[in-house]
Parts: C-alpha cells; sequence; structure tokens
C-alpha cells in the first residue's frame, strides 16, 4: 500500500511546504497521522528517535543500532521517510559513507509533543544503553574520532535526557563518554573536568555499578597524568585496577590494561621496575587474550621498552619499540597517532645509541604524521617538535634545535599552560642549549625569552628561576639532556 503523510486537522499538498506558512493551524498542520505506521512501525520508531535526539543528523548506521534493528530495514523505513519529505539527506562523516537523516525543527517540536518522553521511559532506557554501547565500543581508537564527533550532538541530546528521566547510571555513563574527544585532540584540562564530574555524580547517588566506576576512575586517573599529576592519577589507577581484578579477574583485556596504565604512572614516579612488572604483566594477559598482533598488546610492548630504558638497557627498549612499531604498521597503518608514538620512541632511543641521524629520520616521521593527524596544536605534536629539536642539537644544528624547541613551547603554553612539567621542561631546554654557547648574543636571546614570558606568567617559579641563572645568581645546568621515550 503507498502511504503518504497526512496533517491531522486536514490533508495538504506538498508537505513541508507548510514550514514557511504561518497559518494559525500550523503546530496541527505539522502531526503526522498515526495512520502512516500501520504497515511501518519501524517508521514510527525511527522518527520518534530522531525527535527526541539532538538537532544534528544523525548516522543511518547509528539509527539502526539504537533501534536494535536490521541496516536493510532501517534504509527502508527511512528511504520512505525520505521520500515523504518528513526527513532530509545529508552527507557527512558517518562510518562506511553511509547517509545521515535530518528532521526539520518544527517537525521535532510537534513530534515531542506527541509523544511526551515520559510516557514510555523504558523505551528510552534502551535507546540509551545502545547508544552507551555504540560510542563505548568506539572510544579508544583515534581512526573513530571522526564519526564519534559526527553523533556527538546524540550523545550530548540523550545525556540531558537521562537526567531529565531521572536515570543517573546511563546520566553518568553518557557524560563519562563525552570526554574523549577533547581527550584525543589533546584538551585534558577539558576530558578530565567532564570524568571528574561524571566520577561526582556517581559516587554522590551511591550507584552500584563497578565496571562503570572502574572505567571512570581509570579515565579520571589517565587525565590526571596528563595534566602532570602523578600521585593523584596513581591513586585513581590503582583503585580502578582493584575493581577489575575483583570483578572482571586478572585474565581480562580491562585489568590487563589498567596493569599497563598502573605502569606508566609508577614510571612517571619513578619507580621503574615495579613499572616493568606491571606492563610485562599487561603483555602477558594481551598476548593470551588479545594476540601479539593487537593494538592494546603493541601499546603495552612500547611502554615495556620505556621501562627498560630508564632502567638503562636501550637497546633491549629499542627491540620492543620496534616489534611495536611493526605491530600498529600492519594493523593500524602508517598515518596512525599510535605508529607516530612508536616511531617516536624509536627515534628517540636512536638518540640515547649516538645515531642522532637515524633517530632524525624516525623523530622527523612521527612528527609528519602528528602534524596531520593531530594537528598542530597537539601535545603530542609539540613532544615531536621537542624531539626533533634534541636530534638537531646532537648534530650540532643549534639553531633548528631552537627553532623546533620553540615550537614546542608555544603549543604547550597553548594547550597544556605554563605549569604543566612538559611546558617547563621546555623552558629549560631553550635556555640551557643558548647559554651552553657561552656568547653575550646567545645569552641575550635567553633572558630575553625569560622576561618576555615572566610578562605574561609574572608567578611562574620556573621562570623566575631561569632568570637568576642567566643573570649569574645560579649557574645554570649543561645543556645535555637527551629527549626521554614517553607514551604520549
Amino acid at each position: 500500500m503507498r502511504r503518504s503523510w497526512r496533517p491531522k486537522a486536514q490533508r495538504r499538498a506538498g508537505t513541508l511546504s507548510s514550514f514557511t506558512k504561518h497559518d494559525a493551524d500550523l503546530f496541527a498542520t505539522l502531526h503526522i497521522d498515526e495512520e502512516l505506521f500501520a504497515d511501518s512501525p519501524l517508521l514510527r520508531e525511527a522518527l520518534d528517535l530522531l525527535a527526541w535526539s539532538g538537532s544534528a543528523p544523525m548516522g543511518r548506521g547509528v539509527i539502526a543500532s539504537l533501534l536494535g534493528a536490521s541496516n536493510a530495514a532501517v534504509e527502508v523505513a527511512l528511504g520512505e521517510a525520505e521520500t515523504l519529505r518528513i526527513l532530509k539527506q545529508e552527507q557527512g562523516a558517518s562510518e562506511k559513507g553511509e547517509p545521515r537523516f535530518l528532521m526539520h525543527r518544527l517537525v521535532r517540536e510537534v513530534r515531542r509533543a506527541d509523544v511526551p518522553l515520559e510516557r514510555e521511559p523504558a523505551r528510552w532506557v534502551a535507546v540509551m544503553q545502545r547508544l552507551g554501547d555504540w560510542f563505548e565500543q568506539r572510544r579508544d581508537d583515534f581512526a573513530n574520532l571522526p564519526s564519534y564527533e559526527a553523533e556527538i550532538d546524540h550523545l550530548e541530546g540523550w545525556q540531558g535526557q537521562a537526567g531529565r528521566l531521572g536515570q543517573t547510571r546511563q546520566a553518568v555513563r553518557l557524560l563519562w563518554l563525552l570526554a574523549y574527544p577533547p581527550y584525543h585532540r589533546g584538551q585534558y584540562q577539558r576530558a578530565h573536568d567532564l570524568v571528574e564530574s561524571a566520577l561526582a555524580r556517581f559516587e554522590k547517588t551511591v550507584l552500584l555499578d563497578p565496571t562503570l566506576e572502574a572505567h571512570l576512575r581509570n579515565d579520571l586517573g589517565g587525565t590526571l597524568s596528563k595534566l602532570g599529576n602523578h600521585r593523584a592519577s596513581l591513586n585513581h589507577e590503582q583503585n580502578a585496577l582493584a575493581i577489575r581484578r575483583a570483578v572482571l579477574g586478572e585474565k581480562h583485556a580491562d585489568t590487563a590494561r589498567s596493569l599497563n596504565n598502573v605502569g606508566q604512572t609508577l614510571g612517571e614516579l619513578g619507580d621503574h621496575r615495579k613499572a616493568l612488572e606491571h606492563k610485562q604483566k599487561a603483555v602477558e594477559i594481551q598476548c593470551e587474550l588479545l594476540g601479539e598482533k593487537h593494538p592494546d598488546t603493541a601499546i603495552s610492548l612500547n611502554n615495556v621498552g620505556i621501562s627498560l630504558g630508564e632502567l638503562g638497557d636501550d637497546r633491549k627498549a629499542l627491540e620492543y619499540y620496534q616489534k611495536a612499531l611493526s605491530i600498529q604498521r600492519e594493523v593500524l597503518g602508517e598515518r596512525h597517532p599510535d605508529t607516530a608514538n612508536s616511531l617516536n620512541n624509536v627515534g628517540a632511543t636512536f638518540n640515547y645509541l649516538g645515531d642522532p641521524q637515524e633517530a632524525l629520520q624516525h623523530g622527523q616521521r612521527a612528527l609528519d604524521i602528528r602534524r596531520e593527524s593531530l594537528g598542530e596544536s597537539h601535545p603530542d605534536t609539540a613532544a615531536s617538535f621537542n624531539n626533533v629539536g634534541s636530534c638537531h642539537r646532537e648534530l650540532g644544528q643549534l639553531t633548528k634545535a631552537i627553532r623546533h624547541w620553540k615550537k614546542a613551547l608555544t603549543v604547550r603554553l597553548t594547550v597544556l599552560g605554563d605549569r604543566h612539567p612538559d611546558t617547563m621542561g621546555s623552558w629549560e631546554d631553550i635556555v640551557r642549549l643558548l647559554l651552553s654557547q657561552r656568547t653575550p648574543i646567545a645569552k641575550m636571546e635567553a633572558l630575553r625569552l625569560v622576561e618576555t614570558d615572566s610578562k605574561k606568567f609574572p608567578n611562574n617559579p620556573t621562570l623566575k628561576r631561569l632568570k637568576n641563572e642567566i643573570l649569574g645568581k645560579r649557574s645554570a645546568k649543561p645543556a645535555n639532556k637527551k629527549p626521554k621515550p614517553k607514551k604520549h
């Protein structure tokens, strides 16, 4: 049977032409006749979903996931809605190039009035659960970020609807998932604030969901570590590990991830032997559960290399970095940020081993990938600028070294702030390299840098100390520090 979209009050020609008319019965005009859904209940579900979701277009695959329906069935229903001009199709960043569908604002408002959210709360809780599942499955891999961000308006919308319906667990979970785009984009303070807010709401309402609590504590620890607060990070990460061991057992992928994260933070705090134990245990579990050629296993192998390097075994560390790099190139591709991370660490280790030319090749490749995938203003890109600068320094190309270090400093000041350890490290590297040249011009350049930034950050202790060193009130240390491989 051929069906058409009829207003409740009367049948009109041209469907959405009513959007631009201001007749008195506009609200009645935009009602969708329930008879339309007699032979297509899935069409009704899709329209109700879009009415209560965000105002942005939604990908067809996401609609299918949220309705628990097949892509083929949803395609038919959406095609009919498009033919009737109830929905408009747009192209966007959906997975696999799928079309996206948009409902006109006025139709959304009328449909919301016809189908109040509170009428069927169980129906919408199921939608929120599926929405959370969709985002949770895609949260970790940077390659999923475009499709993740394309649907973020709906994540925000349903997070608000969860609060409206009193569904605290769903509200907390969706709020947590909102933190991933800023985290991947290097906006660590924003990501931290979102996860912290989610955990505060979790604790306030005394929810009994240990899996969600472990996610929240693990990720709050991760953001704190990125912000340089490693002691606070360790507390949350150890709590997450304890929960996962109790609930999931030792041999679980999430437990392995927590072991790796705790190991990383222990290393940041200087306990490299205990860090190595945690990371090796993570690798053991991941190889058994996920296989060696898995992105998580590669990350842990890379991090084992960091601990080995800190313990003085640079050649063994290089083996782990190169193994991680080989896996990432195979399963993620050359232009993935994780691949760039291993390239960066391979390069830094060649520098330690006295081969700055080989180090520069790897470091420059990592920088190129990060600039392309992450952008110029990302903390990881800044780390690559810093490491390439260190290679130039070892090659005696001091002007190039300082130029790259200044680029790293500019990015770090912008995205991390003046009190972050990496920012303060950039100031120290530049000043001490300039002072090591022992020329009046280099000394004046160092003083000019410090005085210029002191005007912007008058209370920064590192700038005060460096100014005293430049003026001879304290002696400067020689610039002989090489870049430390790090999981950025």
